[in-house]
């Protein structure tokens, strides 16, 4: 989706292949790490990302909160497009691996 923000697409460079990479000393009071490509955060920031996953782990403790981070994403990019209708929704994710989460 980042690519659709590209002011020029008739010049490269059109994607880039260097990583961002954040280095991050896992301690005591980590919960869990997300591991997205650059589709989740071109929609989200860290921190939001990170707050969406924390509150559904506390409401939903065995729920799958992987799948509700798409279901966000999949809402707030159809929405920042102008096709979104929460009414109308439906998602399926058998082919949607965008990212992962790992639990302590």
């Amino acid at each position: 989706m980042g690519i659709l923000r590209v002011p020029d697409l008739t010049s490269p460079p059109y994607i880039s292949t260097d990583p961002s990479l954040n280095v991050h000393k896992i301690s005591d009071s980590d919960q869990f790490v997300i591991v997205a490509s650059d589709g989740l955060f071109d929609f989200f920031s860290n921190d939001e990302a990170v707050q969406l996953v924390e509150s559904y782990i506390l409401r939903n403790p065995f729920g799958d909160s992987a799948k509700f981070l798409i279901e966000q994403l999949v809402a707030r990019a159809a929405d920042s497009a102008g096709h979104f209708s929460r009414s109308h929704a439906k998602f399926d994710f058998h082919c949607m691996n965008e990212f992962m989460l790992f639990y302590d």
